[in-house]
């Protein structure tokens, strides 16, 4: 399968696999930074208002980028136990892990203090990021927005690995993906251009 250029590109073929909510009025609301510019198309063709939830993973100490938990805003922790064993965690680094994972999201929070924040309240809400790997973020994300009382669920991403797909469709109410990719090994390797999103980037996206 071919990579995306970029988030924003990503983002227009996840359209096509949306309108059909159009007539829901839905909220879309982005995982940030990385969710941002591939939901802004989203939000745009949908005529749908997009906003933003913070979240951070809880990575693996070898390996960072391997998150077998997060943490959402109003404190919401998940951890996936399952990834834990597969990657032989002590149970003595998680107190320290998710610590860090907090301090981390607030220094985030702190960054985006700027961001009006979209009420989901009896909502149907299409939370959008880059792509899926372990399916931790989203997790988190998910149950936030519960928390919240959204009405409905619905995940999309332009990339997902096949194998965090079926726990995600237990907590969602519809799991959505361009392309679906068995041992994918990073959401990275799925786009030529995987660079940071600015703050600048970002505060253009969310005012326009």
């Amino acid at each position: 399968m071919t990579p995306f250029l970029d988030r924003r590109q990503a983002g227009y073929y996840l359209v096509e696999k949306l309108m059909k909510l159009a007539k829901e009025q839905p909220v879309v609301i982005a995982i940030a930074r990385g969710g941002v510019p591939v939901a802004h198309p989203v939000a745009q063709h949908l005529g749908a208002e997009l906003g933003i939830v913070l979240v951070r993973k809880i990575g693996v100490p070898a390996n960072p980028e391997y998150g077998v938990g997060a943490v959402s805003e109003n404190d919401i922790i998940f951890i996936d136990h399952k990834l834990l064993a597969r990657f032989s965690v002590p149970s003595d680094k998680v107190e320290s892990m998710v610590y860090r994972a907090k301090m981390e999201l607030e220094d985030k929070k702190k960054s985006l203090s700027y961001v009006r924040r979209l009420d989901v309240k009896n909502k149907c809400v299409i939370l959008v990021d880059d792509g899926l790997a372990m399916g931790t973020t989203a997790k988190a994300a998910i149950l936030f927005l519960q928390r919240q009382g959204a009405k409905e669920i619905i995940l999309a991403v332009p990339v997902a690995a096949a194998e965090a797909i079926p726990d995600l469709e237990k907590v969602a109410d519809q799991v959505i993906a361009e392309k679906i990719i068995r041992d994918m090994r990073a959401v990275g390797h799925w786009y030529q251009d995987f660079a940071q999103v600015s703050d600048q980037e970002l505060r253009q996206l969310l005012a326009s």
